[in-house]
C-alpha cells in the first residue's frame, strides 16, 4: 500500500505559519494535484512529505511508515523508493544525460525492468542529447532528464514540485505520457503545479491551498479520456 496520510501538520518559519493543522489523505495509486498562490505552502508541504523538511508538529504516514521517525523513514525509502523532484533536478552537472541515468540505475534497488535508460531517453525525446553534459543543457532538457531519472528508479511514491517547469508545450506531452506509465504501475503521486493541463487532465485529486491556511478540495475523474468532471 502506497497510501499517504497527513495528520494535523504544522510548519512555521520565523514564527509565521506556512501550514497549520493541515490534514490530507491520498489513496494508493492516486495522483494528487496541489495548487495555490505563491507562499501558500505547496513546496513546504511536498518537502515535508519527502522527509526533507521536519514539521513542527503532526504526522506523515507513507504506507505503514511514519516518516518523522528516522528508522521508519529509512525503511520507507527502501521499500517505496520514495522519489522527489524539486526545483533542482537532482542531477550531476559534470555527468552526461545518459551517465546520470545509468548512475541512478546502479544506486536503485527498483530499476525499471521494462525499459533501459536509452529507451527512457527515447520516450522523452532526449536520446539525441544522451552524451551532452547537464552543465551544457538548456533548463528544459535538464528538467526532462530529471523526470527520466525517476522513470529509471520506478518509485512507488513520487513527489513532484512543478515537474513541467521550463519544458515546452510539445515536450510536455511526452513527459505527461511518461508519468502516466508510472501511475499505471500503481505509483502514488503528489504534484505541486500551476500547469492547468497537468492537474485537470492527469491528476485524479485536486487540493488548492490559500495564504489563509485553508484549502479547497476537488476530485477529478477523466471521462472518455478527455472530459473532466469536478465534484467539490
Amino acid at each position: 500500500m502506497n497510501r499517504i496520510r497527513i495528520e494535523n501538520l504544522s510548519k512555521s518559519f520565523s514564527e509565521s505559519y506556512v501550514l497549520k493543522n493541515f490534514s490530507l489523505e491520498i489513496a494508493s495509486g492516486a495522483a494528487q494535484a496541489v495548487t495555490g498562490p505563491n507562499g501558500s505552502g505547496k513546496s513546504t508541504l511536498l518537502k515535508c512529505i519527502a522527509g526533507l523538511v521536519r514539521p513542527d508538529s503532526g504526522r506523515i504516514i507513507v504506507g505503514e511508515s511514519d516518516i518523522g521517525k528516522a528508522s521508519e523513514y529509512a525503511a520507507c525509502k527502501r521499500s517505496c523508493g520514495l522519489g522527489f523532484l524539486g526545483r533542482s533536478n537532482g542531477l550531476y552537472r559534470d555527468f552526461s544525460i545518459l551517465e546520470n541515468l545509468e548512475f541512478a540505475a546502479r544506486l536503485s534497488s527498483r530499476v525499471s525492468d521494462t525499459a533501459t535508460p536509452k529507451e527512457i531517453l527515447e520516450e522523452l525525446d532526449l536520446l539525441a542529447f544522451a552524451s551532452k553534459k547537464i552543465s551544457e543543457c538548456s533548463q528544459g532538457i535538464a528538467r526532462r532528464t530529471g523526470l527520466a531519472r525517476l522513470l529509471v528508479i520506478r518509485p512507488r511514491v513520487l513527489i513532484l514540485d512543478e515537474p513541467l517547469a521550463n519544458i515546452d508545450t510539445e515536450a510536455c506531452d511526452s513527459a505527461i505520457h511518461a508519468l502516466q506509465r508510472l501511475r499505471d504501475e500503481g505509483c502514488t503521486m503528489v504534484i505541486a503545479t500551476h500547469n492547468t493541463h497537468l492537474h485537470e487532465r492527469f491528476c485524479t485529486e485536486h487540493i488548492r491551498l490559500s495564504n489563509r491556511n485553508s484549502a479547497e478540495r476537488s476530485t477529478s475523474r477523466r471521462v472518455s479520456g478527455t472530459d473532466t468532471i469536478e465534484a467539490r
